[in-house]
């Protein structure tokens, strides 16, 4: 009887273990283009709302101080050392620039002129509001006990394991606040939409790319991924829902990546056909968008109107947008680590 691998990847059937692109190639192929996917992917937001961009510079410090908390874990389990206390410094210094976003994001969302005459667009400004207030009063906290840990960290005999317990919280909390105020001043015509890929897609992306860079956990997403992006671009694609702002040419883009990264894993894998599977074992196969690419039985491409990137080395810029006949650029993300430039922006 054939292996039910439909959990592994419900919407197409391939064999997990014919998956042969290497560690390296990941790296180097399919990594960068899904940095690039999510600074696409926030491009259009800030499209459609330009206050957006403050909250997503906000958000994208945050995912900076989560992955130097990340590494203060993975290299120190106590104050050892002067690489640790410069760590905890490097936290501090994240933490103090979080401070003063939130403060000028305060000062600037006293003005409401952008929502003048719109109510629900206002009620849901002032949400973004009241949550970035939390999230500077989880700050406010943070350093503080950070304060109290590098006076103290040069005494011996101190143990901070409950301030770290209380460090980890805030840092986690703090990530969930900032993917939560991304899409509340959203319209309630596409809020949902934009909150569904940022739940199943987006966010699990930049845990990929920025905490967690495994081409498994990537794998055991990829069917997740392509059905929520698929949704999603195709009620836009098809006018289901209209946003607005220049963003046909972003969604084009993302597409067009998306089908490079499925023709790199699935091109030489060996398909099998629904029909050799029981009935039983067949989960909720979705219908799939036109537009995505997958071989057929004897590798070629099917069903494809999108023109499929092969996989190269991303350049440093991705053209992402028009408006005006005027093209515009968003850097590409640049490679993880406590320094690095998250993505998003």
């Amino acid at each position: 009887m054939p292996q039910d691998i439909s959990a592994t990847y419900p919407f197409y059937f391939f064999n997990e273990d014919k998956l042969t692109l290497t560690d390296n190639s990941f790296e180097k192929y399919v990594l960068p283009q899904l940095k690039i996917i999510i600074t696409e992917y926030y491009y259009i937001l800030s499209k459609i709302g330009p206050e957006i961009a403050d909250v997503i510079v906000i958000k994208d410090n945050i995912l900076e101080l989560k992955m130097l908390w990340q590494n203060f874990h993975d290299n120190c389990t106590n104050i050892v050392g002067e690489s640790c206390e410069m760590v905890l410094r490097k936290i501090y210094k994240k933490a103090l620039i979080v401070d003063q976003l939130t403060l000028a994001f305060k000062s600037k969302s006293l003005t409401l002129n952008n929502y003048s005459g719109n109510n629900n667009l206002i009620d849901n400004w002032l949400k973004v509001v009241a949550l970035i207030n939390e999230v500077a009063g989880i700050n406010y906290q943070q350093l503080h006990t950070l304060e109290e840990i590098l006076i103290f960290s040069s005494q011996e005999n101190i143990s901070f394991d409950r301030q770290y317990r209380e460090l980890t919280e805030i840092a986690q909390r703090m990530l969930i606040l900032s993917e939560i105020i991304i899409t509340s001043s959203l319209d309630r015509k596409y809020r949902g939409l934009f909150e569904e890929l940022q739940v199943n897609m987006i966010k699990d992306m930049e845990y990929l790319c920025n905490l967690e860079p495994q081409q498994d956990f990537f794998i055991k997403k990829m069917g997740d991924f392509n059905f929520f992006w698929n949704s999603f671009n195709m009620k836009i694609s098809k006018g289901t829902v209209v946003l607005p702002g220049n963003t046909n040419i972003t969604l084009t883009v993302i597409q067009n990546r998306w089908n490079s990264i499925l023709r790199l894993y699935l091109k030489n894998t060996a398909f099998i056909s629904p029909k050799d599977f029981p009935k039983a074992t067949v989960s909720h196969r979705a219908d799939l968008d036109d537009n995505v690419v997958f071989p057929d039985q004897t590798g070629s491409s099917a069903g494809s109107a999108a023109t499929v990137i092969e996989p190269s080395t991303p350049d440093a810029t991705s053209e992402v947008g028009q408006q005006d006949g005027q093209k515009t650029s968003v850097p590409a993300p640049t490679n993880t680590g406590p320094e690095a430039t998250s993505t998003g922006q």
